[in-house]
């Protein structure tokens, strides 16, 4: 899924929503403007690539540790501190 520089500001949140993607393996939300993450990315069990770059994201970011086959998670150019992550994902 590739949607960037759309100027989104939100991504799929609802059940509905979340049953179109659950074999993505790449999303790419770069250059939007997103505040946050569903929850439910982070259960998105054949996810490799997850790029959401330059955005607004702040706040809490979901725990991505859990899927194996991430090999890459861009967060760069947000609102994000140290905080903002999960401390059992560190």
């Amino acid at each position: 899924l590739y949607a960037n520089s759309l100027q989104l500001s939100t991504i799929p949140s609802s059940e509905e929503e979340q049953s179109l993607v659950p074999s993505l393996a790449r999303v790419d939300l770069s250059d939007n403007q997103i505040a946050s993450i569903p929850s439910y990315y982070a259960n998105l069990e054949y996810l490799e690539r997850f790029a959401i770059g330059h955005n607004k994201l702040a706040g809490p970011i979901p725990d991505f540790s859990y899927l194996y086959d991430l090999k890459e998670l861009d967060l760069t150019g947000n609102l994000l501190k140290d905080e903002d992550f999960a401390a059992d994902a560190c």
